[in-house]
């Protein structure tokens, strides 16, 4: 669910401090971007979702966030063939995902 060594280099050349107050900036921005998608889902704006899951994508990634940003790259691809019922499989699913992630990163950041 998550790279463990990625984080590791990002606090040994960065601070822990550092990177825990960019975690704390991913979890906001993450958030409201998730309820973004949400809305762009309802509209059926497969450009925005796209864009949207794009984004989230990128800054999962750099929080070593493997399998949501893997889930995100799903979703912007089906998004780009406008596959609503992939698009839709995947949104039923995303919200756990993140939230499991962000518990993952706040376990190694608590437990350090």
């Amino acid at each position: 669910m998550m790279d463990q060594t990625h984080l590791d280099d990002l606090c040994r050349q960065l601070g822990k401090s550092v990177i825990n107050q960019v975690r704390s900036v991913y979890v906001e921005e993450s958030i409201k971007k998730i309820a973004l998608l949400h809305n762009a889902w309802e509209e059926k704006n497969y450009t925005e979702i796209r864009s949207i899951s794009h984004s989230i994508k990128s800054s999962s990634l750099n929080m070593g966030l493997s399998t949501f940003s893997d889930l995100c790259n799903q979703l912007e691809e089906a998004s780009s063939a406008r596959d609503g019922a992939v698009v839709e499989h995947i949104m039923k699913g995303f919200e756990d995902c993140h939230k499991a992630s962000i518990a993952a990163l706040e376990k190694y950041f608590l437990g350090r």
